[in-house]
């Protein structure tokens, strides 16, 4: 499966590995369902665009404000997996709540969770097993609560470690995407910021307001005096049609053995392409963490 990213330079394609029917799958969903209580319970988290929309309309706008956009390239393939299952031990040592909701002890959680991520990441095709070499798995369910949990800590991190001078006045995050409402002039030195705390590993980018525009999720912010009107937003496709839905298309084919993906239209769309891919793969087996 390929994950199309309509949103981002050149229009990448990302390979899903689908996990379902694997080893691990059963037990990353039964983990997830574990740890998910532990994540999404700040204010500053997204959830999808209604109640994102309904709150900055209320937020008052200043005219040395500038409304930006951070993201983080690559997010999933980027996660410090050993890094994030140490922040997520911690996280269950201090949940009271833990053994309402399974036997295990937060030892066992996380060596399961390591397992799942790194000892058994592993997935066939085309006749040969293949192992990430870095990061989290795009298709396996414990793969988003992870992100979630590393995304949170960076956030705190930024506020703890920041000066308050470069500090938003306003921070909505939607996982790796997160909406900022800042002191114009200060929008590039708390990007420089971001990218210092995890360097080489985890890299943001930014997007600035247009004439007083910037879309966010499905939802496109306008600056009016002294407040926000929103307005839904599509992403415009290569082919010159508007995204039926979200900012991205899943591509669904077949790779034939000279690595030709067959083209997939989606019905009642007006997109669709054509694609090449073959996984990268090293001397010893392993797909490169940049294709998966």
């Amino acid at each position: 499966m390929m994950y199309v990213i309509e949103n981002k330079p050149d229009i990448p394609f990302r390979p899903i590995v689908c996990s379902i029917n694997s080893i691990t799958y059963e037990l990353s969903s039964h983990l997830k369902d574990i740890i998910l209580p532990l994540v999404r319970k700040r204010r500053s988290t997204v959830t999808n665009s209604k109640p994102f929309v309904e709150e900055i309309r209320a937020f008052t706008v200043s005219p040395t404000d500038i409304l930006v956009s951070y993201d983080v390239k690559d997010l999933f393939i980027s996660i410090p997996i050993p890094y994030t299952i140490n922040i997520l031990q911690d996280l269950l040592y201090t949940d009271n709540t833990l053994p309402g909701r399974t036997k295990l002890n937060p030892f066992q959680i996380t060596k399961l969770v390591s397992f799942c991520m790194m000892e058994g990441n592993f997935f066939h095709f085309q006749g040969r097993f293949f192992k990430q070499k870095g990061g989290a798995p795009v298709g396996s369910p414990l793969s988003p609560v992870l992100a979630e949990i590393f995304m949170e800590h960076l956030e705190d991190r930024a506020f703890s470690e920041a000066n308050q001078e470069i500090l938003p006045r306003r921070f909505k995050r939607y996982v790796d995407d997160i909406f900022v409402l800042i002191q114009s002039g200060r929008e590039d030195t708390f990007l420089n910021f971001l990218n210092g705390l995890f360097p080489g590993t985890i890299s943001f980018t930014i997007e600035k307001e247009v004439s007083g525009k910037l879309p966010f999720l499905d939802s496109l912010e306008i600056r009016s005096p002294d407040r926000f009107k929103t307005t839904v937003y599509s992403s415009v496709s290569q082919g010159g049609g508007t995204a039926p839905w979200g900012r991205c298309k899943v591509l669904v084919g077949r790779w034939s053995e000279n690595g030709q993906l067959g083209g997939v239209r989606k019905p009642g769309g007006h997109w669709y392409a054509w694609g090449r891919y073959r996984p990268p793969v090293g001397a010893n087996g392993t797909l490169n963490s940049s294709a998966a």
